[in-house]
């Protein structure tokens, strides 16, 4: 057994419709973090040069409606690094709303359909669709690698699923 400490934050911007039919709204979320500070020792010989590095992350998120549209950007991308390892991932996703959500009663809950693409640095492009409704999401992305990684057998990238709650 081993204690293990991370720390993150995050700051979000939201700023609503100006109007009720504008379709304007902007939410912005940025956050960063620092996982294993204690670095912990990882193996059963307790040598100081089996400790995990710290792991660093940081993130960032946007949803931006095009005004007068059905259409909203949501800009996305993170960047992590743990020792000599390093990954980022730089993307967008644009979704058409099917139908809104009711403003003030908040019996009828919003739907609405995407597409996007995303980059991962160096190694792979990311093509998705997704369907979402009253906080539900379900989406399918195809991770096609393009580095010399998909000449190793078994790593021609794959597809990946996406099933997400939230609460609203």
């Amino acid at each position: 057994m081993f204690g293990d400490i991370g720390a993150g934050i995050q700051w979000t911007y939201f700023m609503d419709d100006m109007t009720m039919t504008s379709k304007d709204s902007r939410t912005i979320k940025i956050g960063a973090m620092v996982n294993h500070v204690t670095r912990p020792r990882v193996n059963a010989a307790m040598d100081n040069d089996s400790r995990l590095n710290m792991k660093y992350t940081g993130h960032f998120t946007g949803d931006i409606g095009i005004k007068n549209t059905d259409i909203s950007l949501h800009p996305s991308g993170y960047y992590t690094q743990q020792g000599k390892n390093r990954e980022v991932v730089l993307g967008c996703l644009f979704r058409h709303a099917l139908r809104e959500s009711s403003k003030y009663t908040g019996y009828i809950k919003s739907s609405g359909i995407g597409v996007g693409l995303h980059l991962r640095m160096g190694d792979a492009i990311i093509p998705c669709l997704f369907w979402e409704t009253a906080g539900t999401s379900i989406g399918l992305s195809y991770d096609m690698t393009l580095s010399s990684l998909k000449k190793a057998p078994g790593m021609q990238g794959g597809p990946e699923l996406l099933i997400r709650f939230r609460a609203i």
